[in-house]
């Protein structure tokens, strides 16, 4: 049996890019209306400061942001950066409705990290069809 194409039925959105961060970033989205399934992957890295975390919010006109429910999450969930973080990679699902989800980080005051998360999205509605 021959293999089936991933990457057709996949999209990558990098939301934040991997970096050291010191500051609070807005809230970056990614539509996913034309998905059925989608993970947040967080990339933490070398971190000198606790005080960064990650929240996934979601959104019905990418204008209006919302926390996430506890219960439309699978996985980490919010993500702080703190002590035995460093050098990781953490996955959650979102099972919600909306149409836009994304994710901000936040500085609760000292943070420094090196931190960055990307959006896949997959199980797209329109399926490409294989040769």
């Amino acid at each position: 049996m021959g293999a089936i194409d991933l990457k057709s039925n996949i999209a990558k959105v990098e939301l934040f890019t991997t970096i050291a961060r010191t500051t609070t970033a807005t809230i970056q989205g990614s539509e996913i209306s034309d998905f059925r399934g989608q993970c947040f992957v967080v990339d933490l890295g070398a971190w000198t400061a606790d005080g960064l975390s990650v929240t996934f919010q979601e959104s019905d006109d990418n204008s209006a942001w919302t926390d996430i429910a506890a219960a439309d999450l699978e996985g980490d969930q919010d993500l702080a950066v703190v002590t035995g973080t460093a050098s990781t990679i953490r996955y959650t699902g979102y099972k919600g409705l909306k149409k836009y989800i994304g994710a901000k980080i936040t500085d609760g005051a000292s943070g420094n990290a090196v931190v960055g998360v990307t959006l896949i999205k997959g199980y797209p509605k329109d399926m490409p069809q294989n040769s």
